[in-house]
């Protein structure tokens, strides 16, 4: 590994006692195992040689770190908290190498056929203008984008919602994507669906801010009718002459659950 997480409320708290020499030893033993992704050697020499221990002072260190904070095994000096960390780095690359392959077989997938083949599957010669003074034409940088994207797959959703804890379903909005062929609203497609995960975030979160009538007869206050009315107009839905508080409130919940 070349980066592991050091929490230093953790540590500062397991290692209040020790001196700068000692908490030093301890530092540099960490990086040694996560370095290594594997437990310490038990030859206290090997530990030594790795720590740069040269001084009586500094190898009594290693050894009191190893026997305070190591749990001696067959294999070697083991660490509980590093071997949860390691083995959760490896999940994530895994994970991570996973989301690619589907990506790329994804890709290769929505590839568009070879055009010089013809409906036989027979080679057919292009045919090549040979004017030097034709100029290409530029392709602009929203072309680019367009052949650039490529939807989503589930894990790569669900990372995101996780990441920024939004609580969206993953299924609910790839299943919803995919059915309308990533059409989003007045017809535009999808260029990022990292901003479409977003917009249902802010949405979802907007909706769940406003006023809910509660079903038992009582009459919304000026205040609340106001407050839907101008969500309303945020999701495009405008109100009708002589509506009801509950029918806008329903149009409302139907217009977030299909934006």
């Amino acid at each position: 590994m070349n980066f592991y997480k050091h929490y230093l409320g953790d540590h500062q708290r397991d290692t209040m006692r020790l001196s700068l020499v000692e908490d030093g030893a301890y530092r540099r033993l960490m990086d040694e195992y996560y370095a290594t992704e594997t437990p310490l050697p038990l030859d206290r020499e090997e530990c030594y040689r790795a720590t740069r221990a040269i001084t009586r002072d500094e190898k009594n260190a290693v050894d009191k770190i190893l026997t305070r904070y190591f749990q001696k095994k067959d294999d070697g000096y083991h660490h509980g908290r590093i071997d949860e960390e390691v083995e959760k780095a490896r999940h994530q690359a895994a994970t991570n190498r996973r989301i690619a392959e589907e990506r790329e077989a994804q890709r290769n997938r929505n590839e568009p056929l070879d055009e010089s083949l013809n409906e036989n599957g027979t080679y057919i010669q292009p045919i090549q203008n040979h004017c030097h003074n034709q100029i290409p034409e530029p392709r602009t940088i929203n072309q680019k984008k367009r052949d650039r994207f490529t939807p989503p797959v589930l894990q790569e959703v669900e990372q995101y919602c996780l990441e920024r804890k939004n609580g969206i379903d993953a299924q609910k909005f790839l299943d919803y994507y995919t059915a309308n062929g990533w059409i989003q609203g007045k017809g535009k497609p999808v260029r990022d669906w990292k901003a479409a995960v977003r917009v249902w975030e802010r949405r979802d979160k907007e909706f769940k801010q406003q006023p809910a009538n509660k079903g038992n007869g009582s009459i919304p206050n000026p205040r609340q009718t106001v407050e839907l009315e101008h969500f309303a107009r945020q999701l495009g839905v405008i109100a009708r002459p002589g509506e009801s508080y509950i029918d806008l409130h329903r149009r409302c919940i139907e217009a977030v659950r299909t934006s």
